[in-house]
């Protein structure tokens, strides 16, 4: 299985809403665990 990491969450928050949301309207999802954790993806390159 997958551990449920903040980066592993994050990109799974963007593969849902990449589903939903209009194209192009996606720019990031930025996850904060805590104040100092944060973890933000921006898609595929």
């Amino acid at each position: 299985g997958v551990i449920p990491t903040t980066e592993v969450l994050a990109m799974k928050f963007w593969q849902r809403l990449e589903d939903i949301l209009p194209a192009g309207l996606l720019y990031e999802v930025k996850l904060y665990e805590t104040e100092n954790n944060i973890a933000s993806y921006r898609g595929e390159v």
